[in-house]
């Protein structure tokens, strides 16, 4: 063997380092899967308490659905903005003031057409069989109205 410092007797093979080990992760990984997590939590709470908040819009469909009355369906109208909003803000309403609130709260005016049945509905005969314009605004304010 050459004692000269540079010769090319002296070189050794390329020695490869270990491979990277999969498990454990480095800290990174860590950090990321619980801020992950964190995030996946949150998104799920906050989806579990708009479902619950949402009972009553449920319910409401439901029993719509179900009912014949223009006088019932109007009371349904006013139950399920009781359950929305505070009983001081709604239950004091009536008559013009108890439609513009609706438009309100719908984010569009309650149609013409549907402002004298709203109003005069509750103090007719429950014999009366409310019309499809009607059944149909108050499932849709019942679906679209923001608290």
């Amino acid at each position: 063997m050459n004692e000269d410092p540079a010769s090319l007797d002296r070189l050794h093979g390329i020695v490869p380092p270990d491979p990277v080990p999969v498990w454990p992760p480095p800290a990174g990984w860590w950090v990321l899967l619980a801020l992950v997590l964190v995030v996946l939590g949150g998104v799920a709470l906050r989806l579990l308490r708009r479902h619950r908040a949402d009972a009553y819009r449920r319910a409401a469909l439901e029993e719509a659905g179900k009912l014949v009355a223009a006088a019932d369906l109007v009371a349904l109208l006013k139950r399920a903005a009781l359950s929305a909003w505070p009983r001081e803000e709604v239950a004091s309403l009536s008559g013009e003031a108890w439609i513009e609130w609706l438009g309100r709260a719908a984010g569009s005016p309650v149609p013409v057409g549907l402002r004298p049945l709203i109003l005069d509905t509750p103090y007719l005969d429950r014999g009366n069989e409310a019309p499809t314009e009607l059944r149909d605004f108050v499932a849709g304010w019942i679906r679209s109205h923001r608290r």
